[in-house]
């Protein structure tokens, strides 16, 4: 079986981040919803009730709060996630490499680590701005650069991983 795509690429703090967005993809859908309730709550209340400063103090607090702790979670998890594979590697360059061959995949860093990635095994695979995820066994997410692939196109795998019967969100 040969080499049918390969892909290469230095992990940065930006892949991380668009890492810890799919990861906290539930999160912060949570945190948004609390933002409309909090919205929505002193307007029905203000209907039925009348006006209220300690409520709408309160409920803009609370939306500010939501929302800032939304755009900070991802940023924060990222940062750790980057800094762990930091420290893995001595500190080093991260590099990674993903080869796909007909029946399986293989990935490995930089430190000598493989993993060996079987195709009815990948729960999904979602794209980012720059990365494809895949999600192994709903606990290992395997970034894949768009643009660092020097087999092949990220648009032929994107086939070949429908073609495995895994739909690329």
């Amino acid at each position: 079986m040969g080499v049918l795509f390969k892909n290469q690429f230095i992990l940065t703090k930006e892949c991380t981040i668009e890492t810890a967005k799919i990861i906290n993809r539930k999160q912060r859908i949570g945190l948004l919803i609390m933002s409309i309730i909090y919205i929505i709550a002193p307007i029905i209340i203000f209907m039925l009730y009348g006006f209220d400063w300690n409520l709408l103090f309160v409920c803009a607090i609370s939306i500010l709060a939501f929302l800032i702790l939304r755009s900070r979670i991802t940023n924060k998890v990222g940062l750790q996630l980057y800094q762990q594979q930091s420290i893995l590697h001595h500190h080093e360059p991260i590099i990674k490499t993903v080869t796909v061959f007909e029946d399986y995949i293989e990935h490995h860093s930089g430190n000598g680590a493989q993993l060996n990635i079987f195709y009815d095994r990948i729960t999904y695979a979602k794209k980012a701005s720059h990365f494809m995820m895949l999600m192994y066994e709903k606990a290992v997410i395997v970034p894949i650069d768009m643009s660092g692939f020097t087999k092949g196109t990220s648009e032929e795998f994107e086939v070949f991983l429908l073609e495995k019967g895994i739909k690329v969100k």
